[in-house]
């Protein structure tokens, strides 16, 4: 599997050559290029040994923790809702299968929405950095720490 830095830099390759060609305003290119460069790993979110996946497993847990003391302290039905849900994403990236639904290209489609919702030409930076990683999982060389782009 390639790291995390090899998709960030698959990313910001494609993202060069593309902005030679089309012309985009500058701060399009900055905000564009950050929503591409987390969509890039964000395929590998699903797997607790990626750099992302293991990011958002300890804010999930720091979360669980939090709304638990929140509910035993407050008596607030808020935070024991936060918890149960905060269980329930837990549950479902202990037990989500790497390379499975988060690598798909619905999912893709769907999970690149929302950016939409802030500027409509975000979508495309978050398509192309999604489909980026993707591309790149694709190639088999790049599956195992023996791939010549490990890094």
């Amino acid at each position: 599997m390639s790291g995390y830095k090899t998709h960030l830099i698959f990313y910001l390759g494609i993202l060069s050559i593309t902005s030679l060609i089309i012309d985009v305003e500058p701060m399009l290119l900055f905000s564009g290029g950050l929503v591409g460069a987390l969509y890039c790993i964000l395929p590998d979110a699903d797997s607790t040994g990626s750099f992302l996946g293991n990011k958002i497993m300890k804010s999930l847990i720091f979360l669980f923790t939090a709304s638990i003391t929140g509910w035993v302290l407050l008596a607030e039905l808020f935070y024991l809702m936060l918890a149960v849900f905060t269980a329930l994403i837990l549950s479902m990236q202990y037990f989500a299968r790497h390379r499975g639904f988060m690598h798909s290209i619905p999912c893709a489609f769907l999970l690149c929405l929302p950016p939409m919702l802030i500027r409509e030409e975000l979508l495309l930076f978050a398509l192309t950095g999604y489909l980026s990683h993707l591309l790149l999982d694709s190639i088999p060389g790049l599956r195992s720490k023996k791939g010549f782009l490990f890094l």
